[in-house]
């Protein structure tokens, strides 16, 4: 188990990881550990998504990747952290430039047999250079086990610890899962010409108020309840809303999932599932995206904002509509 991770990690995959390390029992370990691939990933494809769209957005839109975020296989997000890496090489800030570059580290001998043996059950070669290749190697894992049925128990139990030590041997290399912090904006407020900002770190298993208020000039101030990629020094990188959202009220953080018809988020805290479809985000989503999102939802219906737990695979859903 690595402490520094329940201690340090963003929380999205700080809970994952505990979620896949908290059973002995290899078969019943086996879902928590075939699913963590999935946080993990959308972490780094959230950072750069937001980045590309913000510094590289005729980069986006020109590869045609920015569109397919209506409706996200999890390979769209190994896709945008692949482009984050060619595009964001340069990029002027240090730990952005770490963020991407961690991921083109080379694999150690023992993570390329445990994707050797990922290959044996894939039946296909892979890449197996890279972190970021074995994060793609997840990819085609995971979509082999949804797409045929779930693998029978002996494969449950013979592959958690193969998984379980390869997940090991690619978090000791990212340094900067626990170096950067996750910050929700839980207040701003305007005081004597200066915006004072009240932060919440979510990094570990639990979420706390900074003591420290961040206090910014009006023109550079951020919004209250947005979510942030902030530097250890405390200043922030980038804005992760809309593609990362924490409900009002909820210490939980949930992933676009969808915006096709209306906006649905999908969160990894549970054992279950857990979607979120709020009224609100429709513009904010609309205008990141760059489309126009279905139609305003039938007033006739209660849709509320809902936060459903439900085990279907999140692909077969339309994405939905966001709100700030």
């Amino acid at each position: 188990m690595n402490k520094r991770l329940l201690d340090e990690a963003p929380s999205p995959v700080c809970r994952a990881y505990r979620r896949m390390v908290d059973s002995t029992d290899p078969e019943r370990a086996y879902p928590a550990i075939a699913l963590f691939c999935e946080p993990l990933i959308k972490w780094f494809g959230a950072a750069a998504l937001v980045l590309l769209r913000r510094e590289r957005p005729h980069v986006l839109s020109g590869t045609g990747v920015l569109s397919k975020f209506l409706s996200p296989p999890l390979g769209a997000w190994v896709e945008v952290i692949r482009l984050a890496v060619k595009e964001l090489e340069q990029h002027p800030n240090a730990h952005v430039r770490s963020m991407f570059a961690e991921l083109t580290l080379s694999q150690s001998k023992s993570l390329q047999r445990h994707v050797a043996g990922m290959e044996e059950y894939l039946a296909t070669r892979v890449q197996k250079k890279t972190l970021l290749d074995f994060l793609e190697c997840c990819v085609a894992y995971r979509n082999k086990t949804r797409g045929h049925g779930a693998p029978s128990s002996q494969h449950q139990r013979e592959f958690s610890p193969v998984l379980l030590e390869a997940y090991d041997e690619l978090l000791a290399r990212l340094e900067t899962l626990c170096r950067l912090k996750l910050v929700v904006i839980e207040n701003a407020e305007l005081r004597h010409g200066a915006v004072v900002h009240v932060l919440r770190i979510c990094n570990g298993l639990n979420s706390f108020i900074l003591p420290e208020r961040l206090t910014l000039a009006p023109s550079g101030a951020l919004s209250s309840e947005t979510v942030h990629l902030f530097s250890p020094e405390q200043s922030a990188i980038v804005e992760l809303s809309p593609i990362l959202v924490r409900p009002p009220g909820r210490d939980a953080f949930y992933f676009l999932n969808g915006s096709r018809n209306a906006v649905e988020y999908l969160c990894y805290d549970g054992a279950e599932h857990e979607y979120y479809r709020p009224d609100g985000y429709r513009e904010e989503v609309s205008r990141f995206l760059d489309v126009e999102i279905g139609q305003p939802p039938d007033p006739q219906r209660n849709c509320g904002e809902q936060i459903d737990a439900k085990s279907s695979d999140p692909d077969d859903l339309d994405f939905g509509a966001l709100g700030m």
